[in-house]
């Protein structure tokens, strides 16, 4: 042991374990610090939601959800070229997710870009019917495309599904 090593070289038996123990406790100190300083760095990522997406995106790139999270916090910062990178990566990783259709549709439409816009929110509804948002979102569409009967029965479906629309 330490202690034995250090009493049979230079110091008393007594010297020796109390030297073992500082070392020891200098020890314990010096990984507490070292893990507590690793801990409150990787702790700051829990802070914003949108760092802790990124963080997920280092270790799952083709993982489509994960592009779709990034996508939506990019666009809440209202950085819709780059949010619009993710929902497409995620379409790419997986054509049928109509959150991911969903969320381009809303950013195309931020992008003045109605036309793309009722693409993906046609697409969204053939794979989720019931999508309240984006039915609400389409009909408001189809009015504006000049398709009032069209739109009226989408809005009808939207009242049906979730009655404080109506």
């Amino acid at each position: 042991t330490a202690t034995d090593f250090l009493s049979r070289r230079w110091l008393s038996p007594a010297v020796a374990r109390r030297t073992a123990l500082a070392l020891c406790a200098a020890s314990v100190c010096l990984v507490s610090g070292v893990l507590t300083v690793a801990s409150a760095n990787r702790a700051s990522l829990y802070h914003d939601e949108l760092k802790l997406w990124q963080e997920a995106l280092r270790y799952q790139p083709d993982a489509a959800l994960v592009h779709v999270n990034v996508g939506s916090f990019l666009a809440k910062r209202g950085q819709m070229d780059v949010a619009m990178e993710h929902f497409r990566r995620s379409l790419a990783l997986k054509p049928d997710s109509y959150q991911a259709h969903y969320n381009l549709a809303r950013a195309l439409e931020d992008q003045m870009r109605p036309r793309e816009a009722i693409d993906h929110y046609s697409e969204a509804l053939r794979l989720e019917p019931t999508h309240v948002a984006s039915l609400s979102n389409f009909a408001r569409l189809l009015e504006y495309f000049g398709k009032p009967e069209e739109a009226l029965e989408k809005y009808r479906e939207v009242v049906r599904l979730s009655p404080r629309y109506g």
